[in-house]
């Protein structure tokens, strides 16, 4: 009887790993995983001057729907229904921001060459700028035919607005491209240097050490202490002891020791004991004086729980100022 129980066991067993098997093994009609990730494309860009650009991800590519018989006439009804409803709008009424932003996605998802060119009809000012702007995010999928398109319109707000949402779309697909756009086109679009912020806002939680490095070597300016500022505090919510490294590792400047503000301010939310442990052991660091002024602006009840690896990113104004 035994016996019998043994081979049945055995058999019963051998079953169950053949299906378990075939669970786990890939279907051969399921495509290969992506691999490459926004993250690996961060960390391949050698801020020091080599570029080195894998293919990015695009998470806003809209392929051309199927032509399939009265697919064109369909299409063209949507976009009329969506552009009917603007028609009345005014230029002044700022209300219909979201309204404007989600009838060029609408648009842009049916037909994007057909969605350009109902944007590039409408009034370059006032609450039109908002699809222009909606419009330059979108086209980040393909930067090069971005960056043509810009070249063949009009100098002034439109293009400006298209240009700053480019950069707003870049910073999130592809922000080593991002900064090379900045970079290239400070002399062409001097007037838009909060679109700098965006960038370095896109890497923070992503990879803080390109932002940082970014901030000081493809965006070398001096103005811009609030980023080394929002880059310390960040990333000593991520990690305290590799940011206190990091910033002890760095020379002098205006704008880090205000980052040195931010990492202690974070620090002293996160874990008030540590950080006074810290105080009491170096009292004879070159930060010491950025560090009492964190102990004496965050009140010692003050207790901050990251819950999460989402940490709340600054807001920064992305309207092009002239």
């Amino acid at each position: 009887m035994k016996n019998w129980l043994t081979i049945l066991s055995s058999f019963l067993l051998g079953v169950s790993s053949v299906i378990v098997f075939q669970l786990l093994s890939p279907s051969e009609s399921e495509p290969e995983p992506v691999t490459e990730t926004i993250r690996e494309a961060r960390e391949s860009f050698d801020v020091a001057g080599s570029e080195k650009r894998p293919p990015r991800v695009l998470t806003y590519a809209n392929p051309e729907q199927s032509q399939t018989p009265g697919r064109e006439t369909e299409m063209d009804t949507d976009l009329s229904s969506i552009t009917a409803g603007l028609a009345d709008v005014k230029e002044e009424d700022y209300r219909q921001v979201a309204t404007l932003r989600l009838a060029v996605q609408e648009a842009f998802r049916l037909s994007p060459e057909k969605a350009r060119a109902w944007v590039m009809s409408l009034p370059r000012k006032g609450v039109f700028l908002t699809a222009y702007r909606e419009l330059g995010r979108l086209e980040a999928s393909d930067p090069e035919s971005a960056v043509a398109q810009m070249e063949r319109m009009e100098d002034g707000p439109g293009l400006e607005y298209f240009y700053s949402g480019l950069i707003s779309g870049l910073s999130m697909e592809d922000p080593a491209y991002a900064m090379d756009l900045l970079v290239l086109n400070r002399e062409t679009f001097p007037s838009i240097g909060s679109l700098e912020s965006i960038v370095i806002q896109s890497t923070l939680t992503g990879n803080p050490r390109l932002a940082l490095l970014a901030i000081r070597q493809k965006l070398p300016r001096e103005e811009h202490p609030r980023f080394f500022y929002q880059t310390y505090s960040h990333w000593a919510a991520m990690n305290v002891q590799e940011a206190l490294t990091d910033l002890e590792g760095r020379g002098d400047s205006q704008a880090l020791s205000v980052g040195a503000v931010g990492l202690f301010e974070r620090w002293a939310r996160m874990d008030r004991p540590a950080f006074e442990r810290w105080l009491s052991a170096n009292p004879e660091s070159r930060f010491i004086r950025q560090a009492n002024t964190a102990r004496a602006k965050v009140a010692p009840e003050t207790q901050e729980t990251i819950t999460d690896n989402r940490i709340e990113m600054p807001v920064f104004d992305s309207v092009p100022k002239n």
